[in-house]
């Protein structure tokens, strides 16, 4: 019974160190994002105040549709019928079509919040983000940490 109790209880601390940490990397990717987009677009506090829920917003319901389009594209196409390939590329259209609706969507909440002119930089700059992201976690790998 003590063995037992003692691999459940080291189970259950390793468990929420690891769960610790993955949450302490997302803490800190989400401190580099609004520090990042921030120094970016020039975001006053009053600008960055009423952006960031709505940027929030969009990128909950944007990783939703990108979640249906992997999902999509994890099917065995060799193992379809046509009619079942022609309703996967059929639904990729529809996916894609939501994306898009989503950003026209966004777009008009982005404008009540940012100037137009920082409204144009949003795209180039998670693009920027990204990249620079990347850059970090290879960075990070080459030196093993």
């Amino acid at each position: 019974m003590k063995k037992l109790s003692f691999i459940l209880l080291f189970s259950m601390t390793t468990i929420m160190l690891f769960g610790q940490k993955r949450g302490e990397k997302s803490e800190k990717i989400e401190a580099y994002r609004v520090a990042f987009f921030t120094q970016k677009l020039d975001l006053t506090a009053d600008e960055s105040k009423a952006f960031w829920p709505v940027y929030n917003d969009y990128q909950k319901e944007l990783r939703e549709l990108r979640k249906a389009e992997r999902q999509l594209n994890r099917g065995n196409y060799g193992e379809m019928s046509d009619q079942e390939l022609e309703e996967a590329i059929e639904k990729r259209f529809e996916l894609r079509q939501k994306q898009l609706d989503l950003e026209k969507q966004y777009y008009k909440k982005f404008k009540a919040v940012l100037p137009i002119k920082k409204l144009a930089k949003l795209p180039r700059t998670e693009r920027a983000f990204r990249s620079e992201l990347l850059k970090k976690v290879k960075e990070q790998r080459e030196r093993g940490n």
